[in-house]
């Protein structure tokens, strides 16, 4: 049986994504991850001697921690900038404290939709990160794919709302 172009994307398995920049990192985030994109967010308590923290927001009535995913692995925090833009992701299991938290964004989300048959390069010069699942190439974009359960550990045990 043939194929159309529109049957053959239906058969495909597809992961809705979200390359996420992070100034001198891109993320790539399944959809599931994500739980709202926030334009210019308000940030209380900056946390001076906690590198991995930019502050904290307020999301929905939940005070969320200000991830710096980008300090946790390796490369300089980014500058809350006039009007940070912030996303809020879903944690993956139930625990004590919050079922989120955010990570600061230096530009919109852009999305990417993965299909089994799209050619992801895996790098592998990535150094090794309890954060970082692993360091991908897709349609010429390099990216870190999160190591999402860790990052909620440390989240979880670090924090105190």
């Amino acid at each position: 049986m043939e194929h159309t172009g529109f049957n053959k994307q239906l058969d495909d398995q597809v992961v809705d994504s979200m390359f996420a920049d992070l100034g001198d990192v891109t993320l790539l985030l399944p959809m599931s991850a994500i739980a709202e994109v926030v334009l210019d967010v308000n940030v209380t308590d900056p946390a001076e001697g906690l590198d991995w923290l930019h502050g904290w927001i307020a999301w929905r009535n939940i005070k969320l921690p200000l991830v710096a995913f980008e300090q946790l692995v390796g490369s300089e925090k980014m500058a809350l900038g006039e009007e940070p833009k912030v996303l809020v992701l879903n944690t993956l299991g139930k625990g004590k404290g919050t079922d989120f938290y955010a990570i600061l964004l230096n530009e919109l989300p852009q999305p990417a939709r993965i299909a089994e048959h799209d050619e992801i390069k895996t790098l592998r010069n990535a150094e090794a990160n309890d954060y970082v699942r692993m360091k991908v190439e897709l349609d010429e974009r390099q990216a870190i794919i999160p190591d999402l359960e860790s990052l909620e550990r440390f989240v979880r045990a670090s924090t105190v709302a």
